[in-house]
C-alpha cells in the first residue's frame, strides 16, 4: 500500500513539474545595459525583470511565445511592420530596446481594412489609389514631428477569401511593406482561420494559429509615454455551424461569439497588478462592448470592472464600420472607429462615388496625440485635410439643412448664425442622404439586401434657414477647443 502511495505521489510531483514547463529566460536591455522592472509574460504568468534586466520563470509557453510589456520611454525594433516585443525563443532571449522621449507621441489608428484581392470588389486598386497614399503621407508627417506609432483594430483581411483568392495576412503585410512605422495589431473576427481541423472545443485555438504565426500575440500590453495600452481579443470562434457543434446562437457561419475568454481575463488581472490606478489606460479590441445601448460583448461587464478603478480609460474598437463615441461609465469612453474600407470596398460600381460608411463617415482614420499622458484625437478623411474632414452639410430643400458631424460626441459645440442672428440647431438621429442614395444604386449589394444597410446615427444636426443664406455660418468646436467651419 505504501509503495502505491509513494508511486502516486512521485507521479503527481512529476506531473506538477511538467505542467510548470521548462525554464524560460532572457534579458531586456538598452545599449547593452539591462532594464529593471519590465513586465514579462507568456500570456498566463507574469514576472518582472531584475536589476540586470534578466527574467527567468517556468513556462510551457502555451501560446508559443513570451512577450514583454514595452516600458514607457522605449521602442522595440521591427521586422517589416511587426514590432519585436515578443519571442518564440525559450532560453536566453534578448529584447534590445531603444530609448525615446515619449512625453509627446502620436498614434495612427485604423480598422477593418478588409483587403481580399477580389476582382469583383476591386479592393486593391481602391486601397492603392484612394486610401493608402493619404494614410502613408499622414504617417510620414507624424514621424517628422516626434515619436509616432500605428494601431490596427483588426479585420486586415477577410478570412472567407483567404484560400479562395490566395490573399491572407502575409499578402496584407506585403501591401503595406513601405509603410514608414511598425503597426501594433489586434485580432478581428475575420482574422481567424476557417480551415482548422479539430474538435469544436479546440477550434478557437486552431483559428488563431495563423494570426499568431504571421502577426504575433493574440493579446498583450505596452506602455508608451506613461499610457498603458491593453491590446485584446474579444472574439471566440467555435467552429463551423454543423451537426454536433454544442455552442448556441453563434454569429456567422463559423460561430463567432463576442467575449473575452477566461484565460485572457486572468491575464488582464495579472497585467494590471503592475499598473497604478492614476495611469491612463487605452484598451484596444475589435468589437465594441456596447452599441446603441445593447451589449455586444457577452462579458463586457467583466472587463469594465477591471478598468473601473482607473481614472481615465479610452476603449478603441471597430467592427461596425461606423463612427461613435460613447461614455460607458465615469472616465470610460468607447471610440467606435469607422472602417478604412467603408463598406468593404463595395461602392465601386457607382460612377463618381466616394467611399463612405453606412453612417456617412468617409474613408479615413483617427489620429491621436498624447501629451504627458493626456489624449486628444481627430478624424482624418482620405479625401480632405483635417480642417475639411469633420462634417458634411446637406440641403434638404425648403430652407432645411442637415449636418453630419462624423466624430461628434456630447462634449462638442455646434453653433450656427445668419448675420447677427443665432440659428437654432437640433441634434437628431438620422440616415446619411449620400449613403442612402449610394446603397440603392450600387449593384454590388443587390444580392445582400440585409448587409451594410444605412445606419441611423446620433451625430446629425438640423436647422432651418429660409431665404438668403449668404451670411450663414456654422461653426464646430470639438471637445479639445479645435474650431472648424462647416459653412
Amino acid at each position: 500500500m505504501n509503495k502505491v502511495i509513494t508511486s502516486f505521489l512521485l507521479a503527481a510531483a512529476l506531473l506538477s513539474v511538467l505542467s510548470c514547463g521548462e525554464v524560460v529566460s532572457g534579458r531586456v536591455e538598452c545599449d547593452g545595459k539591462g532594464i529593471k522592472g519590465v513586465v514579462v509574460s507568456d500570456g498566463h504568468k507574469t514576472c518582472k525583470t531584475g536589476p540586470g534586466g534578466r527574467y527567468r520563470f517556468r513556462s510551457g509557453m502555451p501560446e508559443g511565445y513570451v512577450f514583454i510589456s514595452l516600458p514607457s520611454g522605449y521602442e522595440a525594433p521591427a521586422e517589416g511592420l511587426i514590432p519585436q516585443f515578443f519571442t518564440r525563443q525559450a532560453r536566453d532571449a534578448r529584447f534590445p530596446l531603444k530609448k525615446v522621449d515619449q512625453s509627446m507621441f502620436r498614434m495612427m489608428v485604423f480598422t477593418d481594412l478588409h483587403l481580399t484581392g477580389d476582382k469583383v470588389d476591386d479592393d486593391l486598386r481602391q486601397f492603392r489609389e484612394i486610401f493608402y497614399p493619404d494614410f502613408r503621407s499622414s504617417a510620414e508627417k507624424m514621424l517628422q514631428e516626434g515619436p509616432a506609432y500605428t494601431i490596427c483594430l483588426g479585420d486586415m483581411t477577410t478570412d472567407g477569401k483567404w484560400y479562395r483568392n490566395s490573399f491572407a495576412l502575409p499578402e496584407y503585410l506585403e501591401e503595406l511593406k513601405d509603410y514608414p512605422m511598425p503597426i501594433f495589431h489586434v485580432m478581428g473576427n475575420h482574422d481567424n482561420d476557417q480551415k482548422g481541423e479539430g474538435s469544436f472545443e479546440e477550434w478557437t485555438r486552431l483559428a488563431e494559429l495563423r494570426f499568431k504565426d504571421e502577426i504575433g500575440p493574440e493579446y498583450y500590453s505596452m506602455n508608451v509615454g506613461g499610457v498603458h495600452f491593453l491590446m485584446l481579443d474579444d472574439i471566440i470562434t467555435y467552429g463551423p455551424r454543423k451537426e454536433g457543434n454544442p455552442y448556441k446562437n453563434p454569429v456567422g457561419r463559423y460561430g463567432f461569439t463576442y467575449a473575452f475568454d477566461a484565460e485572457q481575463l486572468d491575464w488582464i488581472r495579472e497585467d494590471l497588478k503592475y499598473v497604478p490606478t492614476d495611469t491612463p489606460i487605452v484598451a484596444c479590441f475589435h468589437v465594441p462592448l456596447f452599441k446603441d445601448g445593447k451589449k455586444e460583448v457577452h462579458n463586457a461587464e467583466e472587463l469594465l470592472s477591471l478598468l473601473e478603478p482607473y481614472d481615465k480609460v479610452d476603449l478603441l474598437c471597430g467592427h461596425f464600420h461606423t463612427t461613435r463615441i460613447d461614455s460607458l461609465a465615469p472616465g470610460i469612453l468607447q471610440h467606435t472607429i469607422a472602417s478604412a474600407s467603408t463598406v468593404s470596398w463595395k461602392l465601386n460600381d457607382v460612377k463618381g462615388a466616394r467611399l463612405i460608411c453606412d453612417d456617412g463617415t468617409p474613408a479615413g482614420y483617427q489620429m491621436f496625440t498624447f501629451v504627458d499622458g493626456a489624449a486628444s484625437w481627430v478624424f482624418k478623411s482620405v479625401y480632405a485635410p483635417v480642417e475639411e474632414s469633420q462634417c458634411k452639410v446637406y440641403d434638404l430643400g425648403g430652407g432645411e439643412l442637415l449636418l453630419n458631424v462624423f466624430n461628434w460626441d456630447p462634449a462638442w459645440k455646434i453653433e450656427a448664425s445668419c448675420g447677427d442672428k443665432e440659428v437654432a440647431l437640433t441634434q437628431v438621429w438620422e440616415y446619411d442622404p449620400d449613403y442612402v442614395s449610394l446603397r440603392r444604386e450600387t449593384k454590388m449589394l443587390l444580392k445582400r439586401p440585409k448587409s451594410f444597410l444605412p445606419y441611423k446615427a446620433p451625430h446629425f444636426f438640423k436647422c432651418s434657414v429660409p431665404g438668403d443664406r449668404k451670411d450663414l455660418r456654422i461653426e464646430i468646436t470639438d471637445r479639445f477647443g479645435n474650431r472648424y467651419s462647416a459653412i
